[in-house]
């Protein structure tokens, strides 16, 4: 500076550039610290998906294992009805024969086990009936869950990409505050 104080045209480029070296260096630190968070924010991202598909993945595997278990179950429960089944044909065709030589006590023996395997059937085809059902339910609420998942990971993406949009709104008004026009 000069013996008078005075601002020289000298002085005034030098604090200008030392003013443009700090402002690059702002810039270059903002530019790494929304670098970063993007970096961040993905990171995270990724996490959450990975862990909602895992989450899914291992409910839909649940799913099929209870629905292979119930169809496993109603594989035995008609095995098990098919030798009820023949059982009750021997039975009934031992009836018949003791049928045609006309004793009435028998038919109605043979009414009694009839209705004994019927309702036995119909307990175990209800039963079915509500397997199938529940595996039904289970399976219209993974399809709702999947849906939910989608709509968290959506809104997830909308929410993030309008904090970078504010990010970057705020640098630009750094920017022009910073390299505003003094004002004399």
């Amino acid at each position: 500076m000069a013996d008078n104080h005075a601002v020289t045209k000298e002085d005034l480029q030098n604090t200008k550039a030392d003013l443009l070296n700090a402002l690059d260096n702002i810039v270059a630190q903002l530019t790494k610290l929304v670098q970063a968070t993007k970096a961040d924010l993905t990171a995270e991202m990724d996490h959450r998906f990975a862990e909602s598909r895992n989450e899914m993945e291992r409910r839909f595997a649940e799913s099929r294992d209870e629905m292979n278990k119930g169809f496993r179950r109603a594989d035995r429960q008609r095995q098990e009805m098919q030798g009820q089944i023949e059982g009750m044909q021997g039975q009934i065709h031992e009836l018949r024969s003791k049928l045609d030589g006309g004793l009435d006590d028998i038919k109605a023996h043979a009414e009694k086990i009839s209705e004994k395997y019927y309702n036995k059937l119909v307990t175990v085809v209800d039963g079915q009936v509500a397997i199938f059902s529940r595996l039904d339910l289970e399976q219209k609420t993974l399809g709702t869950l999947q849906d939910q998942l989608r709509t968290d990971h959506d809104e997830s993406n909308k929410t993030n990409g309008v904090e970078i949009g504010n990010l970057k709104e705020r640098v630009t008004k750094l920017e022009e505050e910073v390299f505003a026009e003094p004002t004399e």
